[in-house]
């Protein structure tokens, strides 16, 4: 993560959006690389990358301020893995 502070934000929002207005929601916040809709509670997750916890609190208000959010949850990592990453 090399600095950056990777969270993932849940979301629940209003009633019964359609899957486009959730994704709507985050695709302007450059911060955002990944947005998951469920079914169930949450609604969605949000991957974020932001370069510190100052950075990580905006993205999260832009995301909880839309008017539409009626709840979130702030998950940070402190480390990651994938299968598909290259290993070092």
């Amino acid at each position: 993560m090399d600095g950056e502070l990777e969270a993932v934000v849940e979301l629940r929002f209003i009633g019964n959006l359609e899957l486009r207005t959730i994704l709507s929601s985050a695709e302007n916040i450059p911060e955002v690389t990944e947005v998951l809709t469920l079914a169930g509670d949450p609604d969605a997750l949000v991957r974020v990358r932001a370069a510190n916890i100052h950075d990580l609190q905006r993205v999260v208000n832009l995301l909880r301020t839309n008017g539409q959010v009626t709840g979130t949850k702030t998950l940070v990592a402190l480390g990651s893995w994938s299968r598909h990453a290259p290993r070092d």
